[in-house]
């Protein structure tokens, strides 16, 4: 038999999903190349629509009620560890309360989002109703309609920032624990407007000023969900890629 490292690509199938394994890595460790990582469970009307988009053919367009989200995995588990979520938004109207991104159910949850009326681009974890974490811009300034903005929560250690087109808009101090909710992750909950992008990676990518990216961001090996909504018009299938290794 040959030595394991003349193998370039393994795939493997459980009966529901698979993945597309090629290596080994500088550790010895194979690497996940392609396969679906979370089912996508769809809530209303979401669509793929090619008219707006920031990146490739196509955005996922949300009438305020539709919302995707991501199946309940241990890779919403957060803990203490580093993360980073983002993606690109685009507001019909900059008003109320908007739920970018979220986990959890009404009484124990995190939510990533824009406070239009006081506080701007905010992050938190709620606990049976009580706030253990809060970091928010302070200040509503800086948002129009009908514009894609690059948004991100990044946590480094028990350092929390917010940023938006590539500037750090507040920073913070907490050592929360934040837990699986077991609910999956909701993508634009109540968002009425467009999302590009979405992409969320146990790492710390966003803590000083950075320069946005000018393609769409593939995913690593850190990468839990990847999604950017390409496909055809008024479509609704989508695909979560962050197993879709550099691609």
């Amino acid at each position: 038999n040959p030595p394991i490292n003349y193998i370039s690509e393994v795939a493997h199938f459980d009966g529901t999903d698979y993945l597309l394994l090629g290596g080994p890595d500088s550790s010895g460790q194979p690497i996940i190349k392609e396969g679906q990582a979370h089912s996508i469970a769809v809530t209303g009307s979401p669509l793929i629509k090619t008219r707006v988009k920031k990146f490739g053919r196509s955005s996922l367009r949300l009438d305020g009620s539709s919302y995707l989200t991501a199946s309940s995995n241990e890779d919403w588990d957060l803990g203490v560890d580093d993360f980073t979520i983002e993606l690109y938004a685009r507001f019909d109207s900059i008003s109320g309360t908007k739920s970018l991104i979220r986990s959890g159910d009404i009484a124990s949850y995190w939510d990533f989002g824009v406070d239009f009326a006081v506080n701007g681009l905010y992050y938190k974890v709620v606990s049976n109703g009580v706030e253990i974490c809060n970091v928010r811009q302070g200040s509503n300034t800086g948002y129009s309609p009908n514009q894609f903005y690059h948004l991100a929560v990044t946590r480094d250690d028990t350092s929390f920032y917010l940023a938006r087109e590539g500037v750090i808009l507040a920073n913070s101090s907490n050592s929360v624990n934040i837990p699986n909710y077991g609910t999956g992750v909701d993508i634009g909950k109540n968002l009425v407007g467009y999302v590009d992008n979405v992409r969320i990676t146990h790492d710390a990518k966003y803590t000083t000023a950075y320069s946005t990216y000018q393609y769409p961001p593939a995913a690593d090996s850190n990468t839990k969900l990847l999604m950017r909504f390409d496909g055809s018009n008024n479509t609704t299938s989508f695909t979560d890629l962050s197993r879709t290794v550099n691609q």
